[in-house]
């Protein structure tokens, strides 16, 4: 059950990269625009601007080529310009997909910007940030990670860009996550989540991310009650924004109640798997894979805490659902009808016990 606790974390918020990069530049346009108005041509600031438009509304491919165009007519030749230029096209490379490409464009853009004033500062750091998805898309996490260590001195030098990093800080972490370093993750999130608070106030959705990767940093960490905090903090931000029934308050419940499975919390485990199992039926229905998972979890928690008729059907229903999506043959409902068959055993009712083993064994002949 571990592992549906870190999958459920780990598929929040899987664009994260390319977020961070709208998240950082969008922002950007007016004052870059107004900057282009008073040192280019009418014509040069309307094709910059029809570019940046294309690209905030996700016209990558167009923009691409506007951009490039941009590029390569434009009378601007002086550093700033280019390099700002460049990073909008890895953007739009990246958001397409074509890494290697966008990795170069990335690269001519750093070097375009000697780190000399605060604005250059910002916009290296903004393209060291963009490169690092770059290469964790690439797979070369060393690199990924020297440019997160780059992004983050430069923002910090700064001074003024806590949103820039906090995002930073969150992909950075996810970073570490992925390669099994919780340790070093946590730190980074703790960070993330305190210069949000500071930008945003305490109870942003905005906040979700980062909290729902440091419940799991928490919970590979074996910090069972912290990571029971977050998830009560998590959830109560989701109840507020969204409502008390919305689908992305399943994996947030459901990972609660994982926590406190593993605190011993049995019966508050079990009003927080049985909440889970509602939402997931509602959102996702009676037989999908995230109402088995919570059957299986929800009749372990029962039996913990003597709840045996609870357990009794979680189980049942278990079996069922898994016998008609993946067969009677399949090792997940034979290791639930053998569940079924112990718990039965356990409830004194030996003849039941018997024909579920029975039937097991014959499934495994077969």
């Amino acid at each position: 059950m571990r592992q549906s606790f870190f999958i459920s974390f780990l598929c929040f918020g899987t664009t994260l990269w390319i977020s961070a990069i709208f998240a950082q530049f969008a922002s950007a346009v007016p004052s870059v625009s107004l900057l282009h108005e008073r040192a280019n041509p009418p014509n040069t600031t309307t094709n910059f601007n029809l570019a940046v438009s294309l690209l905030t509304s996700h016209q990558f491919e167009k923009s691409e080529a506007a951009f490039k165009k941009l590029l390569a007519h434009s009378n601007r030749r002086d550093n700033r310009f280019l390099a700002d230029v460049l990073n909008y096209i890895g953007v739009a490379l990246h958001a397409q997909k074509k890494e290697h490409e966008a990795e170069i464009f990335f690269r001519d853009a750093i070097a375009k910007l000697p780190p000399v004033s605060e604005k250059d500062k910002l916009m290296r750091a903004k393209v060291f940030s963009n490169l690092a998805g770059v290469y964790l898309a690439l797979g070369k996490t060393e690199q990924c990670s020297d440019c997160c260590e780059n992004a983050a001195r430069l923002f910090r030098e700064v001074g003024n860009s806590s949103k820039e990093l906090a995002v930073l800080l969150n992909s950075y972490a996810r970073l570490k996550m992925h390669l099994l370093d919780w340790s070093a993750a946590e730190p980074l999130l703790i960070e993330s989540i305190k210069l949000r608070e500071e930008t945003i106030g305490s109870g942003s959705i905005e906040l979700t991310t980062p909290l729902v990767n440091l419940g799991t940093v928490y919970f590979e960490q074996e910090k069972f009650q912290q990571a029971e905090q977050v998830c009560e903090r998590t959830i109560a931000i989701c109840e507020k924004c969204n409502g008390s029934e919305c689908a992305l308050l399943f994996p947030l419940v459901s990972n609660l109640a994982e926590a406190q499975l593993e605190l011993k919390k049995y019966f508050v485990a079990v009003f927080n798997y049985k909440r889970a199992l509602s939402i997931s039926d509602k959102e996702f229905g009676p037989h999908s894979n995230e109402s088995l998972n919570t059957l299986l979890s929800l009749s372990e928690a029962a039996e913990a805490s003597n709840q045996r008729q609870l357990a009794t059907a979680s189980l049942k229903r278990a079996v069922e659902i898994s016998r008609s999506k993946f067969g009677p043959q399949d090792e997940r409902t034979l290791q639930a009808l053998e569940a079924l068959a112990d718990l039965e055993g356990g409830n004194g009712n030996a003849s039941e016990a018997r024909r579920l083993r029975f039937l097991s064994r014959l499934s495994r002949r077969r």
